[in-house]
């Protein structure tokens, strides 16, 4: 009996050290809070530097001129286009040039919860895996990045997200293609905000080791519904250079949990869109369906490309027993970016 009651006390003592273990791993790489509205932080990028586009729940594609403490002000693109669809749509139709001519004739307002996505995108879309060496460090990939698609429609800035097994989040800066890409023809980038939610159990599962990184397990621990949370701003940078200076910050519960500039990022976006072209005929597992990323001959307009994310994440090895380390209900996470505005999502 007393050799019974030391192991189970031996036992106890392991389950208790591993769970220390655990939320210590886990714990935030910063000691910075997020106070007052997430909004009140949001920086318009100047008029020198790029174009801000943005629709409100009603369907009013905008070019934003102003943020204010109560919305953005701007101007109302379909009142003179009527027929748009979207910010893609809107950049296609007036160009640099026509937007340029109608800065000085701001004559709309909306609330930030009156603006929904400012484009309309299908899934799939390709998704960078650990393109940052911090990021790639901290979960114990020590090879090259890899891609993937993200298998998500994308929902407003302020969508619920339901939750997981364990629910992680990754701050990303999603590009999105203004035109069709193709080898002859380089599109330009529009620069969004996003969130990759991740199901990591769900995904370490779903993994098959014998084949390369990101063809099974990330299709589904990161695919479904409501796990790709996109910002209300797309910005056109003037320059291409542009997203070097984006900032990207996650929080959890007003705690900073992710911070880094784009700069960071080891595939810049160019090859990122290379590389999938390159790898096009790669056959990617979502369970036990195939999926492919079907851009061998281009890359179409609307194609979201999700850059990889920075180091801060919940996930390591050693913390995936344990549930109470990651997001659940009540949770929220907000994230935020120079020029491109905030997320803010709690999970339910």
């Amino acid at each position: 009996m007393r050799i019974v009651k030391y192991l189970g006390l031996l036992l106890l003592t392991s389950l208790l050290l591993a769970a220390l273990y655990s939320m210590w791993r886990s714990r935030p790489l910063y000691s910075d809070t997020l106070a007052g509205d997430p909004w009140s932080h949001a920086r318009l990028a100047p008029a020198e530097l790029a174009f801000t586009l943005a629709r409100s729940n009603d369907g009013h594609v905008l070019l934003v001129t102003a943020i204010t403490a109560q919305g953005i002000n701007g101007v109302n693109l379909s009142a003179l286009k009527p027929g748009l669809t979207d910010a893609v749509a809107a950049w296609q139709h007036f160009g640099a040039d026509g937007l340029d001519a109608l800065w000085e004739q701001a004559n709309f307002a909306s609330a930030f919860t009156a603006l929904d996505l400012p484009v309309d995108v299908d899934a799939p879309h390709i998704a960078a895996g650990t393109n940052y060496q911090a990021h790639a460090e901290e979960v114990g990939h020590d090879d090259d990045p890899f891609l993937f698609p993200k298998l998500s429609d994308a929902t407003p800035w302020n969508a619920y997200v339901e939750r997981g097994a364990r629910l992680d989040f990754e701050v990303e800066l999603c590009m999105i293609t203004l035109s069709a890409h193709t080898r002859a023809q380089v599109a330009r980038l529009g620069l969004l905000l996003c969130q990759d939610f991740t199901d990591r159990w769900v995904l370490v599962r779903d993994i098959d080791t014998s084949s390369a990184m990101g063809i099974s397990g990330f299709p589904s621990g990161k695919g479904g519904p409501t796990r790709l949370p996109v910002g209300a701003f797309l910005v056109i940078p003037r320059d291409a250079e542009l997203y070097r200076e984006i900032e990207l910050r996650a929080y959890v519960n007003r705690g900073l949990r992710q911070s880094a500039r784009a700069d960071k990022m080891i595939w810049p976006p160019s090859e990122i869109v290379a590389n999938a072209m390159q790898g096009c005929q790669r056959q990617y597992r979502n369970g036990d369906r195939p999926v492919r990323l079907d851009v061998c001959e281009q890359v179409d307009e609307r194609t979201l490309l999700l850059t990889g994310t920075p180091e801060g994440v919940i996930f390591n090895l050693p913390n995936l027993w344990n549930p109470f380390v990651y997001l659940g209900p009540g949770d929220e996470v907000i994230s935020s970016a120079t020029f491109l505005g905030v997320l803010q999502n709690r999970i339910r």
